[in-house]
């Protein structure tokens, strides 16, 4: 353990106790996954986990289970996922305190203005070792100043077990029937005012975009309305429905924030298509020309067009070289080793590519001493 130095025990394995934001318990498949086979195969000595508000909808106290689990499994790390819905209280945080544990949080989305962060989030900030943020500055600043000691950015992986099928089998080659497929609500009001940033360039983006002619759009959200509008898909369904267009296309919210992207990135890649999105200040080094950032939405338009323009044959061999890199790449799985490789290096470790630099602590923030 390296993470507090009066609590050095090299031969410790670790004891593991996931608190997860589960509407239904068991539905975050990829992390679990990966723990329960972390702990299969011996490389951790235990693996727990607790959905509280899956026990809160069913009238449970959710805080006497997870008490309860503190005083039998005495866990040695304690790791909490995007906590937006339930605080951590004083008493908690004092019993997680006297396992010893170390407090991990991970928060798998994007916050700033019009969408400001919790009570909540802000509750389990104040007492973290490390955050682990899909967003790098001003949001890791933000966690430091909350109170976190450490914040690290990690990359927005896939589920490795919803979209199975579609890591073991590479995209068809057939042409397909759209051109481009963009998953992304609409946060606007009015037509184009939105409080969220990005939000209002997102809307332009699709607005340039329904105007190219002969473009063959589809456009997957909430609040979308025109021709090109198909509603809501889930999220088990995206890489398919990707799969359906020659590329797909984003505009992310808070496009200022350092070295994010929405995860509609790493399942763009798994699907097989090239994907077209923001480019963020740091944006990280994926070493795969199947992603095309672009620093400004008017200039969105031209790169989709340009890309169109290429021979389908060329278009799906880019797209399916983005298939190769992803998968196994960008999965739940190695997101969870990195994680718990802040504490026990004797985990096996992601690859190297892209995630080297973000264990290296390249992009890590730490509070003043």
């Amino acid at each position: 353990m390296e993470l507090r130095a009066e609590r050095p025990d090299p031969g410790e394995r670790i004891r593991l106790l996931l608190i997860t934001n589960e509407l239904t318990a068991g539905a975050e498949y990829g992390f679990r996954d990966e723990f329960d086979r972390l702990w299969r195969d011996g490389l951790i000595d235990s693996y727990s986990a607790i959905a509280p508000r899956a026990l809160a909808a069913q009238g449970a106290d959710w805080m006497v289970d997870l008490h309860g689990m503190l005083r039998a499994q005495q866990p040695n790390v304690v790791l909490v996922l995007s906590p937006s819905a339930f605080a951590l209280n004083r008493s908690t945080a004092n019993a997680i305190a006297e396992c010893g544990a170390h407090l991990l949080y991970w928060e798998g989305d994007a916050w700033g203005r019009g969408k400001p962060m919790t009570a909540a989030m802000r509750s389990w900030a104040e007492r973290s070792d490390v955050v682990f943020s899909v967003a790098g500055s001003p949001q890791t600043d933000e966690f430091i100043r909350l109170g976190a000691r450490s914040a690290r950015v990690i990359l927005q992986t896939y589920c490795h077990v919803q979209f199975k099928e579609f890591e073991d089998c590479a995209p068809e080659d057939s042409l397909p029937s759209d051109d481009i497929a963009m998953i992304a609500s609409s946060t606007a009001r009015f037509g184009l005012i939105s409080r969220v940033a990005g939000g209002t360039a997102r809307v332009r983006a699709v607005r340039h975009l329904s105007r190219l002619r002969d473009l063959r759009m589809s456009v997957y959200g909430y609040r979308w309305n025109g021709a090109y509008a198909r509603g809501p898909v889930a999220y088990g369904a995206q890489v398919g429905t990707i799969r359906r267009a020659r590329i797909s296309v984003n505009w992310d919210h808070f496009p200022s924030h350092a070295n994010y992207s929405s995860d509609r990135l790493p399942i763009s890649l798994l699907a097989g298509r090239v994907h077209v999105t923001t480019r963020h200040p740091g944006s990280l080094p994926y070493a795969t020309d199947a992603l095309v950032e672009v620093s400004a939405v008017d200039t969105l338009a031209d790169t989709v067009v340009s890309l169109l323009d290429l021979p389908w044959e060329e278009l799906y061999e880019r797209g399916r070289a983005g298939w190769e890199y992803a998968r196994y790449r960008l999965s739940d799985r190695e997101a969870a080793r990195f994680i718990l490789r802040a504490v026990d290096q004797r985990l096996p470790a992601p690859p190297s590519d892209p995630w080297l630099a973000l264990e290296e602590g390249v992009l890590a923030t730490s509070r003043s001493r």
